[in-house]
């Protein structure tokens, strides 16, 4: 994955569809309108709305937020 000096520890793609919220439950992050803005989240399972930044990746603390050029950026936590 190339380097990115605004989101060092970004995901990759491919991880950024594995989130969950803290008891494991899967979650998905997008935009809140089609010209990638926003950042909202739902449970995968349930279709309720998520209201939390924070997700988790296998086990790992990241946050999800919107991109300075659209779409979703999640990054772990340090």
């Amino acid at each position: 994955m190339d380097y990115w000096e605004r989101y060092t520890t970004m995901v990759c793609h491919e991880c950024s569809h594995k989130t969950t919220d803290e008891k494991g439950n899967p979650v998905h992050y997008n935009n809140t309108n089609g010209l990638g803005h926003g950042c909202e989240a739902s449970y995968v399972d349930k279709g309720e709305k998520y209201e939390c930044d924070i997700c988790y990746i296998k086990g790992i603390k990241c946050k999800a937020e919107e991109g300075y050029f659209g779409g979703i950026v999640v990054q772990v936590l340090k």
